[in-house]
């Protein structure tokens, strides 16, 4: 009886002759055994290697032969002609060739010839539930002693993570964090030798701001050459402490020390100062301005503590300042000038 014809010998699909030569020695085989069981029952199997044995009851035996597939250790490279049952470890898994091919220069788990034929079978998959359980976004798997296997979730320390200073850099360090202790002490040492003018700084102004300085310096200069006029709303009473506030210049006056510290008044009649509060603390002054060649008296509220009414004098164009500061429930006259 003829041995089989086996494509994995040939590493071709068999043809057709030699499949249905396949096929009729299967049949006669198979007729072999049912005669033999039609006269002589089977007593017993048994298997060694790729060889079924049957015993007869007659005391003669039979025997086949069991296809047993040779896998064939490989390494995938690009151009390798793979044969059926070879087998190359890839990331983690182990991959068999059930479909001979030339290797491609990229790796393809599903890759096939387009006529249905696959050229990979994961014989086995990488074991993904390996890894220790639990764990933190962000963390990395580390070796935690010298112990084999002995390893756990852990967020990565600086210390672990190696440096490699370039031939252009002063530090010499091989780690991170050594790099980063190195780098402190040199900016420390630097910093003050360190300095930089505003004009040296770029600054590029918005479509919507009124600037056209293109340098934090000039910026800077062009906004405090504005005055209080220039902006447009509202000032709130932080915005205004650093403006000189003015007055009214006739009847009763109310004076606020919450808005400014600096006020100003230039008198065109007689005029009465009313604070509206005194913080306790708030230092405010007071520049009166002369018009004209008439004297008008400027008298001072209930809320105040002066030195009396200040007449403004006959001179035109003399100034006046007083100070004062509140004590949380006056403001308490500290000192006035003479004309100036």
């Amino acid at each position: 009886m003829a041995d089989l014809t086996r494509r994995g010998d040939l590493d071709r699909p068999l043809n057709a002759a030699e499949f249905d030569a396949n096929i009729d020695n299967f049949d006669e085989r198979l007729l072999a055994i049912e005669d033999a069981e039609t006269e002589f029952p089977i007593e017993d199997i048994t298997a060694a290697g790729d060889q079924l044995t049957f015993e007869l009851a007659n005391d003669t035996s039979k025997s086949v032969t069991i296809p047993v597939p040779r896998y064939n250790p490989r390494i995938y490279a690009g151009g390798a002609v793979l044969a059926k049952y070879d087998v190359f470890p890839f990331n983690g898994s182990l991959w068999l060739v059930i479909w001979p091919h030339t290797a491609a220069a990229e790796f393809v788990a599903g890759a096939n010839d387009g006529l249905g034929h696959d050229y990979y079978f994961e014989l086995l998959p990488n074991p993904g539930n390996a890894l220790p359980e639990g764990g933190e976004l962000g963390q990395l798997l580390l070796k935690l002693s010298g112990t084999n296997f002995d390893i756990g979730w852990r967020f990565l320390n600086a210390i672990h993570v190696a440096f490699d200073p370039s031939s252009e850099s002063d530090l010499t360090s091989d780690t991170v964090a050594e790099a980063l202790e190195e780098l402190e002490a040199l900016i420390a040492s630097a910093v003050g030798g360190v300095a930089f003018e505003a004009t040296e700084i770029d600054y590029s102004p918005s479509s919507a701001s009124a600037l056209a300085a293109d340098n934090v310096g000039d910026a800077l200069d062009e906004i405090a050459e504005r005055s209080i006029s220039d902006f447009a709303g509202n000032l709130s009473p932080v915005q205004s402490r650093n403006a000189v506030l003015a007055l009214d210049t006739f009847g009763t006056v109310a004076l606020d020390p919450d808005l400014a510290e600096v006020f100003s008044v230039t008198p065109t009649t007689d005029i009465t100062l009313d604070a509206v509060s005194a913080p306790e603390g708030a230092r405010v002054t007071l520049i009166v301005t002369t018009v004209g060649t008439s004297s008008y008296n400027i008298t001072f509220g209930a809320n105040f503590v002066s030195a009396g009414v200040l007449a403004s004098g006959t001179v035109n164009a003399k100034t006046f300042s007083i100070e004062f500061v509140g004590n949380g429930v006056k403001l308490v006259e500290t000192g006035r000038t003479a004309a100036m």
